[in-house]
């Protein structure tokens, strides 16, 4: 038999799940992402637990497809280094084990010698005409601000400016 209190909780129960898949339809979110977004509506207690494993269930939320996702963006659009990569991941809620599987089911995209080599390159079609020295010093500010191993980048400069 339910009481009127049942009632309210499946209420709200389905208002924070209508809440999630509009917010999911934006782009995929990682698991804390989603409790963090309902705990800012005011929900919490029960109500968010049974929220976020219903969304588990229907596969709306899985932290390693978006962790997948999200390298898989970052490859495309704005290549990191991987020590940037796993802390963006890190910071919206992935455990390390999680952004360890992802990246390595991307290894051979994430190598970090090759994404650095791209880099240089294509800052370099932009460049103007400089000294080595200038243009050396600002590539790798460059590579440094998006996380790459410093020795790496160095070595990779080197060969590409043939210094």
């Amino acid at each position: 038999m339910r009481t009127p209190m049942d009632n309210s909780g499946d209420k709200e129960l389905k208002k924070a799940k209508n809440y999630c898949v509009r917010l999911l339809s934006i782009r995929p979110r990682s698991e804390r992402e989603v409790e963090t977004r309902l705990r800012t509506r005011g929900c919490g207690g029960r109500t968010l637990k049974r929220a976020i494993e219903s969304l588990k269930e229907d596969g709306l939320v899985n932290d390693l497809e978006f962790a997948r996702e999200w390298v898989d963006s970052r490859i495309r659009s704005s290549p990191r280094g991987k020590r940037m990569l796993a802390a963006e991941l890190e910071k919206k809620g992935i455990t390390r084990d999680v952004v360890r599987k992802a990246m390595e089911e991307r290894s051979a995209d994430l190598d970090e010698r090759v994404v650095t080599a791209g880099l240089i390159r294509k800052k370099l079609s932009f460049e103007k005409r400089s000294t080595h020295a200038k243009l050396k010093g600002k590539i790798f500010r460059f590579l440094a601000g998006k996380g790459f191993d410093p020795e790496i980048a160095e070595e990779v400069i080197n060969e590409i400016l043939g210094v």
